[in-house]
């Protein structure tokens, strides 16, 4: 075949590859915002994907032989340029056929979201009957396009490759080719393509490729380009043809190899085990790196790049070894051997990958800058260094296998399809048992480990399939050959036996671990730090919760159900650790409280590790923990309640974004009864500015009249989004009685919540304040997920202008909500009248939230010096985090002449207190002490006195140090022991005993 022609048709197929990975990553999206983005529902959509490019590959395989029946040999040029034609016009019909069936699947996804809700809705159903249903839409509406882009690896190789000797090499090249183009798709489509254009855009983009590649095909075969394909080196050469009883093929350069048709199954089947370890190796791989990666779009987007790239360059060494190497059985099996024991190796290197990660970002970026495009390229140079080698190995085995399947060059398009499909099939199932049962059963490390005894396995396979082959044609295996077996095994068994001895666990190794699971979804574990505080954490990275953060864990359950008058249905999205969750359990007027957590593990984790910090929540009769995805739940169940709260949901993780959705918060409203409020709290210290006006502005098309609200001032700021649809109005005489209630009052002081005053001041600003904020901001939705895909960058774009220092800081520096914390102050500041500081009288706070009469005219004015009091506190932490705490501490005072009983307030200024001793400024220290232990309240912090004490015996006050201690005695505080030490010393510097 000529080369013009040949580089044609491969640069067609190029971009075909790419289209394919374009398809796959936007399906997969777009369905898991239909079924839910669960572990299952995602392996369904995958399972259904494959399924239909095995049913291409096994039926077109057949189908293009049959339409070009006979062998070469005898036919005259034109008899093999209409052969030739007929090919390569099929192939230009399927890629048409790719494309106008993609276009409709999106119309089809949007139709079939419409049914699922329906049968869910009406059919009583198990977990098992709802994934048989995910299965059979998924199935249904991509059977067309997949069983489509099946096809054109055997039709294309059937028009390339004329020669049985070039079986091996040629379809080593296109689907080199192929493979190279999918990693292209899989790059631009999660670097640029949805990020520039959205998702609907990237579909036509992928539809004009598809359309554009048919009609040159066609267009191409018109003008009879393809007839000169037929050269007289195809005409002239006889077709090495395997004979009817399938037991031998003729000699290639005088060497002879016979394949029997027993043979030839047992390979079908190691091939569909390959396909099982390829799979699982990448699903294991990714869970692993995605614990030291930034776990974001782009991260996984490295990942699957990187696999790709790896089976492509394995296809392209695959030219050269079957060129040299006529025995490809044998060449399969050191392959697989080779699989197997560089997977075993690699679980040694995974416990230093977190240190070669930070080593990479020293090389590659300057130390006083935080770069996102060289974050990027430490993470490919990561997977690289992981993934690379076992993937070159597993991309050259198709080829070989092709050459081993193929009996005679007229059933080529059978031969490739088979080995196609069967490969494919057994990914399927590798991607299924292995998300859904081998990791949650025997973990990641395991997992590896029983997929490289399976490829050492299938490595012994192919070296007997071998081995007999040539004992039947009488044929020495040469003694180096012999001793493959014996030396491989050897190193694989030794290997296998030190890494079932080696723990990956716990790549942290600070504190205790107290819980540790690797579960479909995530790994979790629980770890006891040495100050006791206890930590959730899901994949090795991301913190849920701890239990040092009861306060505000209890505080963001508490403050939406306080908003609303009487909530009796509630529903919470993401448990953590069940913290905020007991907060809802136990308000007095709750009936029902429903939480949705993704990730089963987690849900058991805070069921026995945080039972005392959130109250035996998971066993209280009230609440129902349902594992599923929550926004697939809200979509599918009718359900209304009267307050949604949604948790801290970080931006830059993969998936993440969806919640953010204008799509997902128009559900959400739906799902209110009249009068309910929806409630999403935001992690600022975990977005830039950029990222919260965008989610504003997305809250705020579907709650015109939404609301913002505080939450915290410290490092890790968070602010609510109140919305409700229609103005809110809050009975300040029935949040009044519902705090008075003495239980409650203990209940709401754990969550530092005094009064409804203080409650009430965590006001920002309303829709017109919100309006003025996101006025030059865009709208999150499904077809532009733009939060998604700029979140990583400008957390990047952040630290890299602050010139943090320290250039392996984790994002959740404090200086991200130091700066979010200055831009809501500036919203207070700019957007509320004048006289809302001139005048303490709350009227803005009253004429947005406040019902009319609801309050004395006492209790509003009351009101207004605590809002004025919040701004104040606000610009003090501002203050405080900078370390400028001259000013930290004059707003504070300014703050305590308006709400002196704010428990917030109380709470900053003890912190205040601590840095201020901690710098030597005792005076003060004592200062601010004396004014916080001269209160009328009961609850007074014990570290009052203690810090009190201290700067006392620093400054030789020994009589007011030992006064303050005992104080702080008095009121039973956890660090009991250090006080009576402290106070040892002093009486013995009394001459005390």
């Amino acid at each position: 075949m000529q080369w013009s022609v040949k580089a044609v048709i491969l640069f067609l197929f190029f971009l075909s590859g790419t289209t394919g990975l374009i398809y796959e990553v936007l399906w997969i999206r777009m369905f898991g915002l239909v079924l839910g983005n669960t572990t299952y529902a995602i392996s369904i959509t995958l399972g259904a994907f494959f399924t239909g490019l095995a049913i291409g590959g096994y039926l077109f395989g057949r189908y293009v032989d049959s339409l070009v029946d006979g062998t070469s040999s005898g036919k005259n040029p034109d008899t093999k340029a209409r052969d030739g034609n007929k090919v390569v016009r099929m192939y230009g019909y399927l890629e048409l056929g790719i494309g106008v069936s993609a276009l409709f699947v999106g119309v089809g996804i949007s139709s079939m979201q419409e049914l699922f809700i329906w049968v869910n809705r009406n059919i009583e159903s198990s977990v098992t009957v709802i994934n048989i249903t995910r299965f059979f839409f998924s199935f249904l509406l991509l059977l067309i396009p997949t069983t489509l882009m099946g096809a054109t690896l055997p039709v294309i190789s059937k028009f390339i490759i004329r020669q049985y000797q070039n079986i091996g090499r040629g379809v080593g090249m296109i689907y080199g080719i192929n493979t190279l183009g999918a990693a292209i798709g899989c790059l631009i489509t999660g670097f640029y393509l949805i990020r520039t254009f959205g998702v609907s855009t990237t579909v036509y983009i992928g539809v004009i490729i598809n359309l554009f590649i048919g009609v040159l095909i066609l267009v191409l075969e018109r003008a009879k380009f393809f007839n000169s394909s037929a050269d007289k080196a195809d005409i002239n050469k006889e077709s090495d043809v395997i004979n009817h009883s399938g037991n031998r093929r003729k000699s290639i350069k005088g060497k002879e190899c016979t394949y029997q048709r027993s043979t030839q199954i047992i390979v079908l089947v190691l091939f569909g085990l390959i396909g099982f370890t390829s799979i699982a190796y990448e699903i294991v791989w990714t869970r692993m790196l995605s614990s030291i990666f930034l776990n974001s779009i782009y991260s996984f987007t490295t990942m699957l790049v990187t696999f790709l790239c790896g089976l492509s360059i394995g296809a392209a060494i695959s030219l050269r070894l079957l060129k040299k190497n006529n025995d490809p059985l044998f060449l399969l099996s050191i392959i697989e051997f080779a699989v197997g024991i560089s997977a075993i190796l690699l679980i040694f290197l995974f416990n230093s990958l977190p240190g070669m990660s930070q080593t990479i970002l020293l090389l590659l970026q300057a130390k006083t800058s935080v770069a996102w495009n060289l974050n990027v390229c430490a993470e490919f140079i990561l997977a690289f260094m992981v993934m690379i080698i076992p993937c070159i190995l597993i991309g050259i085995t198709l080829p070989a296998g092709s050459m081993i399947i193929t009996k005679e060059i007229r059933l080529l398009g059978r031969g490739v399809g088979s080995i196609y499909s069967i490969n494919t099939v057994g990914g399927i199932l590798g991607a299924a048992l292995t998300g859904c049962i081998l990791i949650p059963f025997i973990g990641l490390k395991f997992s590896e480990l029983t997929m490289a005894g399976l490829n050492i396995g299938i490595g012994v396979a192919f070296f007997l399939c071998a081995y007999n082959l040539n004992k039947a044609e009488n044929r020495k295996f040469s003694p180096l050959k012999k001793m493959i077996i014996p030396i491989f095994f050897s190193v694989a068994v030794i290997a296998g036996i030190f890494c079932s001895l080696k723990d990956i666990r716990v790549w942290d190794s600070e504190g205790e671990l107290l819980y540790y699971k690797e579960d479909a979804a995530a790994t979790v574990s629980v770890v006891r730090e040495k100050d006791g505080n206890k930590k959730l954490i899901v994949n090795k990275k991301y913190t849920l919760g701890t239990s040092k953060a009861v306060a505000l864990q209890k505080r963001m359950g508490y403050f939406p159900l306080l908003l609303h008058n009487n909530p009796k249905e509630v529903l919470v999205i993401g448990m953590g650790t069940g913290i905020t969750l007991s907060a809802a359990a136990s308000y007095k007027s709750t009936d029902t409280v429903k939480c949705i957590e993704v990730i089963s593990s987690v849900a058991e984790a805070a069921s026995e590790f945080f039972a005392i910090e959130n109250n035996m929540a998971c066993k209280n009769d009230k609440v129902e923990i349902i594992v599923d995805d929550g926004r697939n739940f809200l979509l599918v169940n009718k359900e209304r309640y009267d307050v949604i709260m949604s948790d801290l949901f970080v931006p830059y993780h993969a998936g993440a974004g969806s919640l953010y959705t204008e799509e997902h918060f128009k559900v959400c409203k739906e799902r209110l009864n009249d009068g309910g409020l929806f409630c999403q709290w935001l992690p600022l210290y975990q977005m830039s500015s950029k990222e919260f006006k965008i989610i504003c502005r997305t809250f705020l098309s579907v709650f015109p009249k939404a609301t913002l609200w505080f939450c915290n001032f410290e490092k890790g700021f968070i602010c609510g989004l109140v919305g409700t649809k229609e103005r809110l109005q809050i009975d300040f005489a029935a949040l009044k009685e519902n705090m008075d209630d003495a239980i409650a009052k203990n209940q709401f002081k754990g969550a530092m919540f005094g009064s409804p005053e203080e409650v009430l001041s965590l006001f920002i600003t309303d829709d017109t304040g919100l309006k003025s904020f996101t006025a030059d901001s865009m709208v999150n939705t499904d077809n532009s997920p733009v939060i998604e895909f700029t979140a990583p960058k400008n957390l990047y774009r952040f630290l890299r202008n602050a010139q943090n220092n320290n250039i392996t800081a984790k994002l959740e520096d404090k200086h991200i909500g130091v700066h979010n914390l200055s831009v809501v102050a500036g919203i207070m500041k700019n957007i509320l009248p004048a006289s809302y500081y001139d005048k303490p009288n709350g009227s803005q706070l009253n004429d947005t939230v406040i019902a009319a009469d609801s309050g004395s005219e006492a209790e509003i004015k009351n009101l207004g010096y605590y809002s004025e009091a919040v701004h104040h506190i606000a610009t003090g932490m501002l203050h405080f985090y900078n370390d400028e705490f001259v000013e930290a501490e004059d707003e504070f005072l300014t703050a305590w002449e308006l709400a002196p009983d704010h428990l917030y307030l109380r709470k900053m200024f003890l912190d205040l207190s601590v840095r201020l001793y901690q710098n030597g400024n005792y005076d003060e220290t004592i200062f601010i002490n004396e004014k916080l232990s001269q209160s009328e309240r009961k609850d007074i912090n014990p570290f009052i006195y203690f810090y009190l004490g201290l700067a006392y015996q620093a400054q030789g006050q020994v009589d007011n140090a030992i006064s303050a201690y005992k104080s702080a005695i008095a009121l039973d505080p956890p660090n009991k022991a250090a006080i009576h030490y402290n106070l040892g010393i002093l009486y013995r510097s009394q001459g005390g005993n």
